[in-house]
């Protein structure tokens, strides 16, 4: 069977004929009648070509022409159109469309036009495969997507590479920043050095500075012999930053010195030491609220944001979850030894239906679960879990006083849900955590494992009194 083409038009007879005239010439054909579907056929079915009739109710082919255009910007589209209606089908084709033919035509007019358009994807298909493996070399072999916003994505990454610029990567958690960050550093002439990357959640503000900066034996108790930072360890190389915004106040005036300068000191030392690296920060948070909120330093911010990517969720790439669902589930089925062939049709549309909160990581992670727990031969629709099959009953939301707060979380996008709902545990628990010690500032951060500063950044940012 030949190329896959994909027919959309409410008008049953057009359908029919289109079918069978491409049929008869060796096509496979889908055909879509209502073109509100048009979307969720493209994505399951993954055709080399979609016609479109340009008048359509509920939905015209300008409308779905962009939509595609967005999520799958190689897919070439060709509009169909009457007499009366060509200036509009000339727009289509400034929009991106790639060719045109007015209704009524002949079986060898509609084939011409098809063989034209998937010559013209054939030509490009292998410039394409080539920035797209070369995408997945650079990064790892993980990050994968032919959606416009992710092909903008390695574009600057191929950019910003080359150069010692500092990079600031946002985006939710699980989106890649790190495995971006990774493959801006092989890109580099930085790698043949080390790549260090540092979690400044991980780690506790009493031990983040020795971390970075080192120490000298002696330097504070625990010191017996002098140490080597992460600076000193990653010269030469790239200092991968990730949740910058969670940095204490003070040590970020401290990093700002020490990329102004080039130069640090070690914790308990005096000695100025030279230093090399390339700094690559990242945050979940976005940066302008993290600024205005004094999570995070204004002018260190204007430092690290040289070049900033934004990295997008997943659900605002859905056409990228059909190759991420196919790489996880070769990876998986091969790490594991089992003979699992595919994900069936139903199954597929609810992995495309669902928002992903978690991303990429946990697509991955539920490809990884399904390959190893499904005994057939296939992941059908009965091996997902509840949250994928009930995505609109799926809350992590709860609450001591009504669930009426936590139900309007849902309606929002899940980066303001997040927000919301950590700033409300951030200002109940330390609410709770001072009462429980009487307003005492150091106790209460000595049983919660974290630094006095931080406790009175929290209650001035809450406007909670002690």
């Amino acid at each position: 069977m030949g190329a896959h083409i994909l027919a959309v038009d409410d008008d049953a007879r057009m359908l029919k004929l289109c079918e069978e005239i491409l049929q008869a010439s060796g096509f496979r054909c889908t055909t879509v009648p209502d073109s509100r579907e048009a979307m969720a056929a493209i994505r399951r079915e993954q055709p080399d070509l979609v016609i479109s009739d340009l008048e359509m109710p509920h939905k015209g082919g300008i409308e779905i022409l962009a939509e595609i255009k967005a999520e799958l910007p190689e897919l070439p589209v060709m509009i169909l159109t009457g007499h009366g209606t060509i200036e509009s089908a000339v727009k289509a084709m400034n929009l991106g469309a790639y060719d045109y033919l007015t209704k009524p035509f002949s079986p060898d007019q509609l084939c011409l036009h098809v063989k034209r358009a998937l010559k013209q994807k054939e030509q490009s298909a292998e410039i394409r495969n080539l920035r797209r493996e070369l995408a997945k070399e650079k990064a790892g072999g993980e990050i994968i997507g032919n959606s416009r916003a992710m092909q903008q994505v390695f574009a600057i990454v191929e950019r910003a590479a080359p150069t010692d610029a500092n990079v600031l990567i946002s985006g939710e958690s699980g989106t890649g920043k790190e495995m971006i960050a990774r493959a801006i550093h092989r890109q580099s002439r930085r790698n043949a050095k080390p790549f260090i990357p540092v979690d400044c959640v991980s780690l506790p503000d009493q031990l983040i500075e020795s971390e970075l900066f080192g120490h000298e034996k002696g330097a504070f108790t625990g010191a017996v012999d002098r140490r080597e930072g992460l600076f000193e360890t990653a010269n030469g190389g790239t200092l991968f930053l990730d949740e910058i915004t969670e940095m204490n106040i003070e040590l970020q005036s401290k990093l700002l010195r020490v990329l102004q300068e080039r130069q640090f000191r070690r914790v308990g030392g005096r000695e100025l030491h030279e230093l090399d690296i390339r700094i690559i920060a990242a945050t979940s948070r976005d940066p302008r609220e993290a600024i205005a909120s004094g999570r995070l330093r204004t002018d260190l911010y204007y430092r690290l944001n040289v070049i900033p990517i934004m990295l997008p969720p997943l659900r605002e790439r859905r056409g990228d979850v059909v190759q991420l669902v196919d790489h996880f589930l070769k990876k998986f089925r091969e790490a594991n030894g089992k003979q699992i062939g595919a994900v069936s049709k139903d199954a597929f549309d609810l992995l495309l239906s669902y928002p992903w909160p978690g991303n990429v990581r946990e697509l991955q992670n539920l490809m990884e679960r399904l390959v190893v727990l499904t005994t057939g031969d296939s992941i059908t629709r009965d091996d997902l879990p509840d949250e994928v099959l009930h995505p609109e009953a799926a809350t992590a939301f709860s609450s001591d006083t009504g669930s009426t707060a936590d139900d309007q979380l849902i309606y929002l996008p899940f980066k303001d849900a997040k927000k919301q709902l950590l700033e409300r545990f951030e200002s109940k628990y330390l609410s709770s955590l001072l009462r429980r010690h009487n307003g005492n500032i150091s106790s209460a951060a000595r049983a919660a494992g974290i630094d006095r500063k931080t406790i009175y950044r929290l209650l001035d940012g809450y406007g909670i009194q002690a």
